[in-house]
């Protein structure tokens, strides 16, 4: 499992960039740190957690992430419909998480939910 951090900082140092720790035989937990000024190579960051003794395959890696939809509310109160589609525009046409972490497509499932506002 691959957490990423966005820090307060500009740029974060290789020698603090990646934490493995072993949990149990072939599973990991790894946190990966980036500046808020990096853009985060996330296939990198495996490759160094491999030499860093973690069994992780090549080629054979499958990437979680998460996006939501805006919809309006079903109970009239939220924001004016207006606002709701700007919104919702504004985050469509937003980068997408695999774009910024540099993931392959072909093996990248996004898990999504709706968000009313």
């Amino acid at each position: 499992m691959l957490t990423v951090k966005t820090l307060s900082r500009p740029w974060v140092g290789e020698a603090e960039r990646l934490v493995v720790e072993k949990l149990a035989p072939d599973f990991y937990r790894a946190t990966a740190s980036f500046g808020f000024m990096e853009r985060p190579d996330i296939p990198h960051v495996l490759s160094v957690a491999r030499d860093k003794g973690c069994g992780l395959p090549r080629d054979n890696v499958t990437y979680y992430v998460g996006g939501d939809s805006i919809v309006p509310r079903e109970d009239g109160q939220g924001h004016p419909k207006w606002e709701t589609a700007v919104f919702a525009a504004l985050a469509r046409n937003s980068s997408h998480v695999g774009d910024v972490l540099r993931l392959p497509n072909d093996g990248l499932v996004e898990i999504g939910r709706q968000v009313a506002i």
